[in-house]
């Protein structure tokens, strides 16, 4: 029985480098607005998100120079776009929540790159995820039946 595994998609890895670098950025961007002073990302949780980022990056162009070991680079890719994507929404909530909407009408808002980490890190899950099990399975091959012996 033969055993080889199945080609993934080659633009995964591409948009998962492009998803990469929108998490990067939007890990430096600005996660909270109030009037006019913002809250950058790398003043918190945005210096995870900056390291996993990059950590992710680094697997995924590993795995485009280097075929072999492909399902366990992109495994790791998809845990740090994971993180990321958890991070990001648990933010996202809170920064919705730390301020309700009062009478005078002031909120905290979610700065551009909250959104920008959360929506690209959710992207990076999905592309590098579908190449690390695209590349995890196999398709069989059965060998011919040998010949009985009398």
């Amino acid at each position: 029985m033969n055993i080889r595994p199945a080609e993934p998609t080659p633009l995964a890895p591409m948009f998962a480098i492009g998803a990469a670098i929108l998490v990067l950025v939007g890990s430096i961007g600005p996660w909270a607005k109030f009037f006019a002073l913002t809250k950058s990302g790398t003043d918190g949780d945005g210096q995870l998100t900056l390291i996993l980022s990059l950590i992710a990056g680094g697997c995924v162009l590993a795995r485009i120079l280097r075929r072999d070991r492909r399902t366990l680079l992109m495994g790791i890719a998809a845990a740090c776009f994971a993180i990321s994507a958890i991070v990001g929404i648990y933010d996202w909530y809170d920064v919705e929540t730390a301020l309700p909407e009062n009478e005078f009408g002031f909120e905290l808002e979610v700065g551009w790159g909250l959104v920008l980490v959360t929506i690209a890190s959710i992207a990076g899950v999905i592309l590098t995820g579908r190449d690390f099990l695209a590349g995890r399975k196999t398709s069989v091959v059965e060998a011919p039946e040998s010949p009985e012996t009398a």
